[in-house]
């Protein structure tokens, strides 16, 4: 039967808890504290299950490509959290010699 259902693109014995916690077990994410990192990613399959109508069984049986496409997702926003810190220490900086009357190019 359960051989059945997943022919038919659904993973039986899932929900959202489930699967998001599964998810975030499976992505390494050391800086992200993990009440932060469930609510990224139960968010996102909301998201999906409205969007696209799917169920989270469907879900379930591609939880291998979502669970990349997340790690994706959540690398993308640690690398624009980066270059927006990067870019305040600059403003930062360049601030601090123009108050101090010591401007360098």
């Amino acid at each position: 039967m359960q051989r059945q259902l997943r022919l038919l693109g659904i993973e039986p014995g899932w929900d959202l808890p489930g699967l998001t916690n599964w998810i975030d077990r499976q992505i390494r994410h050391p800086d992200i504290i993990r009440t932060q990192s469930t609510l990224f990613i139960r968010r996102a399959i909301e998201g999906l299950l409205e969007s696209r109508g799917l169920s989270v069984e469907q879900l379930a049986q591609q939880k291998f490509r979502l669970k990349n496409s997340l790690a994706e997702k959540i690398s993308n926003h640690r690398r624009a959290r980066a270059k927006q810190s990067f870019q305040q220490v600059l403003l930062e900086s360049r601030s601090r010699a123009i108050i101090s009357g010591r401007m360098t190019t």
